[in-house]
């Protein structure tokens, strides 16, 4: 929705992918090692702030909220990484036709499957 300033979220890749799409600064509180490497990777681009839940109080919280709202850096560089994600050389229909159709002219492209499909 437009009118969202910020959003305060667990950290997890497709709310991530989510932000960035609709250009939403982000307040994250990450859980998993592989939410910490998201949050990281926005807090280094300055588009978001990272918050610890075990420390956080009211003003902590406050401040970071005030700070993704009202600073232009953080909606600035989000609109960035927008910019930057969104610049391909192809849509993602056409993306999906083309390696369907490779799949299909490799019969099956056994060659790209993974080694793990083997395991017991």
């Amino acid at each position: 929705h437009p009118k969202i300033k910020a959003f305060i979220y667990q950290s997890g890749l497709q709310s991530t992918e989510e932000a960035i799409n609709f250009q939403v600064p982000v307040i994250g509180f990450p859980f998993t090692v592989d939410q910490n490497l998201n949050i990281k990777w926005i807090t280094d681009f300055q588009a978001g702030i990272k918050l610890d839940i075990n420390t956080v109080t009211k003003d902590i919280l406050l401040e970071a909220l005030n700070a993704v709202i009202f600073e232009p850096k953080y909606k600035w560089n989000m609109k960035r990484l927008s910019d930057i994600s969104r610049d391909q050389p192809e849509t993602p229909m056409e993306r999906a036709v083309w390696w369907t159709e490779y799949v299909i002219r490799h019969k099956g492209a056994p060659h790209m499957r993974s080694l793990t499909m083997d395991l017991t």
